[in-house]
């Protein structure tokens, strides 16, 4: 997928008449996490932590390894959900300590998703794990996150780490990481691959200024030609209103 989009082959787009088969946030998962299961564990790690780090996020704390799964299914408190709770993506240890990953690309969160995932941790993982939402555009999101902290605080003391993060911002993060020279070519060369497609994909997803590729000119000292006077003049500032 990620060749298909940086190529102009394919485009998110057209799968939205899929229907709800084919949710866009599915897709995004495994086009942009899937390649890290292909990856050396210690090339893995090293991406993941430069990401965090790039957005700012504190790592779970994660004793030995930790594995991605995608879309595993976790049982969680029954008022919430009656079957079990499906988050996008978790990064988890042996010991249960997780970083919990929600996918969103324009839907909404269901009613108190987010709660069901956090409160399908263990007591002990809560104490150390971390929540991680990347949407489009944070702000339609605050109503609902407002009320799954009103119902995680119901059954947990702890703080709840949530941390919301925009596409473009992790498009940036991206970015940063692809330019480190301590990942292997293989890890950088998916991490160009995933910027390209965000910025192909998400419209806010831009590189800024510093990537337009902006080259310095020389000044230049503008004169205009009097005509009337036969005058050759340097060009000052001129206020509005006024003319020559």
């Amino acid at each position: 997928m990620l060749h298909a989009v940086n190529r102009k082959k394919a485009r998110l787009n057209a799968f939205r008449g899929a229907g709800q088969r084919v949710p866009l946030e599915d897709l995004v998962t495994s086009t942009i996490l899937g390649p890290l299961l292909f990856l050396e564990q210690v090339d893995a790690e090293m991406a993941l932590s430069g990401i965090l780090s790039s957005l700012g996020i504190r790592r779970p704390d994660w004793v030995g390894p930790a594995h991605l799964s995608l879309w595993p299914k976790r049982k969680t408190i029954a008022t919430l959900r009656s079957n079990y709770v499906e988050p996008d993506a978790e990064f988890v240890d042996a010991l249960g300590n997780s970083l919990v990953v929600e996918v969103k690309w324009g839907a909404k969160l269901s009613e108190f998703e987010l709660a069901a995932q956090w409160l399908s941790l263990s007591a002990d993982a809560r104490a150390t794990s971390r929540h991680l939402l990347i949407v489009l555009e944070p702000y339609p999101y605050q109503a609902a996150i407002a009320c799954d902290r009103q119902e995680i605080s119901k059954h947990c003391g702890l703080p709840w780490p949530i941390q919301v993060v925009s596409w473009r911002r992790m498009a940036d993060a991206f970015r940063e990481i692809g330019h480190d020279m301590r990942l292997s070519s293989g890890t950088r060369r998916w991490a160009h691959g995933v910027h390209g497609f965000l910025r192909r994909e998400d419209p806010r997803s831009l590189a800024g200024w510093d990537g337009m590729e902006l080259i310095d000119v020389p000044e230049n000292s503008w004169r205009y030609n009097d005509g009337w006077f036969g005058q050759v003049a340097d060009v000052g500032p001129i206020a509005w209103g006024q003319t020559r």
